[in-house]
């Protein structure tokens, strides 16, 4: 779950064993989120050439590469609790409203260490999970004055 703990999920849907390559999307429910998957068969090698090998690959894993914590959170996703991720940190991906988009937005959170707590960080524009590679993204700040208003 969000907060570290680990909690089970219902069954997958069925796949076969019998076709070897390939990769078959799976989703994964669990109460209060989904996960996307990734089953992959395929035959080993030497000893185990008559064996086929079952890997399971998270379909979405997120990695914070900056040196400042930040927040994620799926796109129209109603009272969806943002994803933290600290600095050069790596999540898998979880989905909070099966009926939302499969997007998310971003923003930086106030590295107090750095003097940046007057600092309000405000939400991206939406990254689909589709999207492959990189994508640039415009984070705006404002800054909190002494009255605690907004600049």
């Amino acid at each position: 779950g969000r907060d570290g703990m680990l909690k089970a999920c219902d069954w997958s849907s069925p796949f076969s064993l019998d076709s070897i390559g390939g990769d078959r999307p799976l989703t994964l429910w669990a109460d209060g989120f989904s996960v996307d998957i990734v089953v992959r068969v395929a035959l080993g090698e030497g000893v185990l050439r008559r064996t086929r090998m079952v890997t399971l690959l998270p379909r979405y894993v997120v990695t914070n590469n900056m040196p400042q914590p930040v927040e994620l959170c799926q796109v129209m996703a109603e009272g969806a609790a943002p994803l933290r991720l600290a600095e050069f940190e790596m999540q898998v991906l979880k989905w909070q409203d099966e009926s939302s988009h499969r997007s998310v937005c971003v923003r930086l959170l106030p590295d107090e260490a750095k003097g940046h707590e007057d600092w309000h960080w405000q939400w991206s524009g939406a990254v689909s999970a589709e999207t492959v590679g990189y994508s640039p993204l415009k984070v705006r700040a404002k800054r909190r004055r002494e009255g605690g208003d907004l600049v």
